[in-house]
């Protein structure tokens, strides 16, 4: 396996012990219950600009649109995300300079940030090397951030039910 190690012993919480290393050293470990089934650090999975059009398009007050000549996902007229012109990157907001630069160092296939965004609290992931569960939790961040603050309250009543 390209750069992964495994140790096989059970932790005391099951699972397995992996980490990733990337180029001379180790910079991410943990203990992982599901190896090979979407983890990041296990697994180089694939999701599909179709795979997050489904999920986004069943939030509340998502829609689809465009931006900047590329598909975009957009509350109440506010950006959500949009896809890049390689087809392939996803814009993540929200994400301050000094997580992006550890997302991004951590995790170098994964994330990344061009010049244009360097002053601004965004990340670009590629969409072919990131699981649904990592997209969709990056993005949910935003989307609590954007979400009109009425329609939030009502989210959080019927969650309490």
């Amino acid at each position: 396996m390209n750069g992964l190690t495994f140790e096989f012993s059970e932790p005391p919480q099951g699972g397995f012990f992996v980490w990733r290393e990337f180029g001379a050293g180790v910079l991410a470990s943990h203990n992982c219950r599901r190896i090979f089934t979407g983890c990041l650090i296990c697994y180089d999975g694939t999701m599909t600009f179709e795979d997050l059009t489904k999920i986004l398009l069943a939030w509340p007050l998502v829609e689809p649109s465009t931006s900047y000549g590329t598909p975009s996902f957009k509350v109440k007229g506010k950006l959500l995300t949009r896809l890049r012109e390689d087809g392939d990157s996803l814009l993540i907001k929200g994400v301050e300079p000094d997580e992006r630069d550890m997302l991004c160092a951590a995790f170098p296939d994964l994330y990344y940030f061009t010049d244009h965004y360097r002053d601004y609290p965004m990340v670009l992931i590629r969409l072919s090397r990131a699981d649904a569960e990592t997209v969709t939790t990056m993005l949910q961040r935003t989307y609590q951030s954007i979400l009109p603050k009425s329609y939030r309250q009502t989210i959080d009543s019927s969650r309490r039910r």
